[in-house]
């Protein structure tokens, strides 16, 4: 890897880096806000399972990419120049569109089914709500 691969490499691993914490702190202030606001209750417990529920899937999913398709699109910027990188990160977007369309679909349509790990404990009234925010999600 060349240097100038290098340091693009490792200026894009800085950027996701930063871009992860002000997420995660974003969340935590979310999360403050809402405890504040409506204190802990079955509502609050569903609206934070749902939550999690699509943060589990995002996260994998974004980490996948992450993992991925930074060492890959370096390789090819290195061997086909930044044209090369573009062409292949527009087809790595497509893809991704596209997959990204039907999970959402499915999960949508398997939510009741996919919830009933996270949310056994659950009455039916609180495991419809979480199915409910989870699809809205």
């Amino acid at each position: 890897m060349s240097n100038k691969v290098a340091k693009g490499a490792a200026r894009t691993v800085a950027m996701l880096t930063v871009l992860s914490l002000v997420s995660k702190v974003l969340g935590f202030v979310r999360e403050t806000l809402i405890a504040s606001k409506y204190g802990s209750g079955s509502n609050t417990d569903a609206f934070f399972l749902a939550l999690s529920a699509v943060g589990i899937f995002t996260s994998v999913l974004t980490n996948a990419i992450n993992t991925t398709l930074i060492p890959i699109l370096s390789e090819v910027e290195a061997k086909e120049g930044k044209e090369g990188k573009e062409r292949h990160l527009n087809n790595l977007i497509t893809i991704i569109s596209v997959v990204a369309v039907v999970l959402m679909v499915l999960g949508y349509i398997f939510a009741p089914t996919l919830l009933k790990f996270l949310a056994s404990g659950y009455e039916d009234e609180q495991f419809r709500l979480v199915v409910t925010l989870t699809r809205l999600g």
